[in-house]
């Protein structure tokens, strides 16, 4: 418990990172550094509540806390790609029947620092050709390693790894004839989840699939909508299904917000929910 009381006490201190971020200018004649790119800070809070296919009511409280880095000057990519590199832990608090010391019958609370997970990904931009820049979407690659630092007598995680390969595209569409609208951004994403098994208990692998769009009202203001879907990974559970619309509100260039709802569409997801996402950016330069 300590242990884990430890780690919580250090996510607060984060957004420090971004303020303290060291920004070296180039000589205007050098070449860029490797390093050039963007740190991102993100976190806030998802909250859901359900039956989950059971009696009673399930509630879930999920606070992430993530760093991540665009790497956008690689050598080895060409000019319009990007690196990067994600590492993302949250706080969990679920609140359910038989949970904490709760006695049978009862409802009771477990709470703790969930799983740790790292994150890669390419992006890859068409060049800006007319061609391209009409019919090419851009590419995401992403592979994604769960750490199982959760605690397991909790249930708050499985106690093993899990990896997760997920491959999305999206395409912006300019609307040069709407007078109201500026762009289009439908997306699909693909993915798919290798479990690792408990002691004792069997673990499936399992698809994912998402797909939505948002669509650009103002230079700060998006509006979006997207459903997921996703297999559960324990043998005779249901399929987990949401609806969730959203938007996006750009403050500053370092600073930007996405709330959201979410509307369970099938027995094993949540009855409903909310959130955000609270965004910070320091360039690197």
């Amino acid at each position: 418990m300590r242990r884990e009381r430890s780690w919580l006490s250090l996510l607060p201190g984060l957004p420090c990172l971004l303020l303290l971020a060291p920004s070296v200018a180039a000589e205007p004649d050098a070449p860029p550094a490797w390093y050039r790119g963007k740190l991102d800070f993100n976190t806030g809070f998802d909250y859901r509540t359900g039956d989950y296919g059971r009696r009673d009511d399930t509630d879930i409280l999920f606070v992430p806390f993530s760093l991540r880095y665009r790497f956008q000057e690689l050598p080895a990519i060409p000019e319009r790609d990007e690196f990067r590199v994600r590492l993302s832990i949250p706080y969990l608090r679920v609140k359910g029947p038989e949970r904490g010391n709760a006695s049978p019958g009862s409802r009771g609370t477990d709470e703790g620092a969930g799983d740790l997970s790292l994150r890669f990904t390419y992006v890859h931009r068409p060049d800006y050709s007319d061609w391209a820049r009409t019919w090419l979407p851009h590419i995401y690659l992403s592979q994604r390693i769960k750490f199982p630092t959760a605690s397991e007598s909790k249930n708050l995680g499985s106690g093993e790894f899990d990896f997760t390969t997920d491959l999305a595209l999206r395409k912006i569409i300019r609307l040069r004839r709407s007078p109201y609208f500026r762009y289009l951004k439908p997306f699909v994403r693909v993915g798919y989840k290798v479990a690792g098994e408990p002691s004792g208990e069997r673990r499936d692998n399992a698809w994912r699939f998402g797909v939505g769009s948002s669509l650009a009202v103002t230079r700060k203001l998006d509006l979006g909508l997207r459903y997921s879907f996703r297999e559960s990974t324990i043998p005779g559970r249901g399929d987990f299904e949401i609806v969730s619309p959203y938007l996006v509100y750009r403050f500053t260039d370092w600073l930007r917000v996405t709330p959201y709802a979410t509307f369970g569409v099938s027995t094993r997801s949540p009855d409903w929910g909310t959130g955000m996402v609270i965004r910070l950016t320091q360039p690197i330069e």
